[in-house]
């Protein structure tokens, strides 16, 4: 049974928009002269990723009681949810471009004397990747409230976008994300 009985925007439907955005940005992505139009559905699915991350830990109740935060901790891909949630704050927030083309080292094969035939080459060997936290703007502190800035080294958020997001390609670690976002919608939504 599902826990909201007269939604039509389930976590399942949440996770099906995090996915097509996905599509949508690696499609934009297989081009490296197309930045504009890879950042607009990573904005998007960057969205959908916070959103997901809302919603499962308001109503996720696996013991009976609101998970919050804590129902990461329960998944695969915990840190990888905690940096997209981080970088999301400085995309959204700062408008910042948080990804940068990796020009090589991203296709299927290591080398060409291993597959002689071209039509097993990738098509293209280029990512879009995360870009180093220091490449990404400062954030400014609030007057009103007293919060940690992006640049915090003991902001959780920071750490696991460090240690699980920079350098890998956007499209992988966003599919790690809406895989634990999947699974939870599947124990939510059997």
């Amino acid at each position: 049974m599902k826990p909201y009985e007269d939604e039509v925007v389930t976590v399942a439907v949440q996770a099906q928009g995090l996915r097509n955005a996905i599509e949508r940005l690696e499609l934009a992505a297989s081009s490296p002269d197309n930045p504009v139009e890879t950042y607009l559905p990573l904005f998007e699915a960057l969205n959908w990723v916070v959103a997901l991350d809302d919603r499962i830990g308001a109503i996720w109740r696996p013991d009976g009681k609101k998970l919050g935060e804590d129902w990461r901790g329960k998944v695969k891909h915990r840190d990888v949810i905690v940096g997209l949630d981080w970088v999301r704050n400085v995309v959204h927030h700062q408008w910042a471009d948080a990804l940068r083309l990796d020009p090589v080292g991203h296709g299927l094969y290591p080398s060409e004397e291993l597959f002689p035939s071209e039509d097993l080459y990738p098509k293209h060997d280029h990512a879009w990747v995360w870009r180093p936290v220091d490449d990404l703007p400062k954030r400014k502190p609030r007057k009103r409230r007293k919060m940690a800035g992006h640049y915090d080294d003991a902001d959780p958020g920071k750490t696991a976008y460090c240690e699980q997001l920079v350098g890998r390609p956007a499209s992988d670690t966003l599919r790690d994300g809406l895989e634990s976002c999947a699974w939870v919608a599947r124990l939510l939504e059997p």
